[in-house]
């Protein structure tokens, strides 16, 4: 059964179990076939397909979807970070693309790019203190300074000098991370 794109974008929208099942049940098994034909196996398309649908929904929660294509989009991002994956584990690839649309593949990279940078900033974030976590949290809420001292009990010049050394330390820890070099190349 095929699903519009225009379906299928309001079932992602609204989480719809029929939508994803039926993605999972008529798309997946396509993604499944390209991951094995390409050196990979099954589980390794589950795992692409897990990541694309993420990418995928994050397409959609941020842009106007007229004239978008969502299934062709995510087989893009499918086939993409297949790729992805290949390279970074070394592997030998001669894998072509079918889709020629050269927009629509720039917008697919970037995306992904962006997912990927967004997961690696949270895996850091999350691995600040508490306090930290909490001051930046309320720094990107774009609460002043003098408030941020307010609901941390302390001065205005404390809780700039705080912000300011939990920034520098997240920014330290993302810039020596591996798959920050990778994404950022």
């Amino acid at each position: 059964m095929n699903i519009s794109s225009k379906v299928l974008i309001e079932g992602i929208k609204s989480h719809s179990d029929m939508v994803i099942s039926m993605l999972y049940r008529n798309h997946l098994p396509l993604i499944t076939r390209y991951v094995v034909n390409n050196n990979g196996n099954k589980e390794d398309a589950k795992d692409i397909y897990q990541d694309a649908l993420i990418v995928l929904y994050e397409k959609i929660q941020s842009t106007d979807q007229k004239n978008f294509d969502a299934l062709a989009y995510l087989t893009v991002v499918c086939k993409n970070l297949w790729l992805l994956k290949l390279r970074s584990k070394k592997k030998e690839t001669n894998i072509e693309f079918e889709l020629e649309e050269g927009n629509l593949m720039d917008e697919v990279l970037h995306d992904i790019k962006q997912i990927q940078q967004f997961e690696i900033y949270r895996k850091h974030f999350k691995n600040l203190g508490q306090k930290c976590q909490t001051i930046l949290k309320l720094f990107f809420a774009k609460h002043s300074m003098n408030e941020i001292a307010k609901k941390l009990n302390t001065t205005e010049h404390y809780a700039k000098k705080s912000k300011y050394k939990c920034q520098k330390k997240l920014i330290e820890n993302i810039r020596s991370d591996k798959k920050f070099k990778e994404v950022a190349d």
